[in-house]
């Protein structure tokens, strides 16, 4: 019979996300490390998560699925080392490829198809 402590030990979870970004990453993976942290802001009163110094450890791999430079959009794949609250959303903003709106993409998408 194991242990709780052999069990956890041999146990590996991997947690994949799928996830569309703004532009188009130029490296195929990208390991960000970015400690993630609550900061106090103004008119919140519990603080907002972000990419801080000061936070806990976080790490993310994010590998890129496809380049959809038509659009100007990067579909990835973020595995995370972590579980950080939002983790995906703040790592992907930290290098500079934040999410994608999707309701704002589908309203671009709409508009485009009635002008063709």
């Amino acid at each position: 019979m194991l242990q709780r402590k052999e069990f956890s030990e041999e146990r590996k979870i991997s947690k994949f996300y799928r996830a569309l970004v703004t532009g188009i990453l130029d490296d195929d993976e990208v390991v960000v490390t970015q400690p993630i942290g609550l900061v106090h802001y103004p008119g919140v009163a519990e603080g907002l998560y972000a990419a801080c110094s000061s936070g806990k450890p976080a790490m993310s791999k994010v590998c890129v699925l496809e380049r959809l430079a038509h659009q100007n959009h990067t579909l990835v794949q973020v595995e995370i080392h972590s579980g950080r609250p939002h983790q995906i959303r703040i790592h992907l903003a930290y290098i500079g490829h934040p999410l994608v709106d999707l309701e704002q993409a589908m309203l671009h998408q709409h508009i485009l198809r009635q002008h063709r």
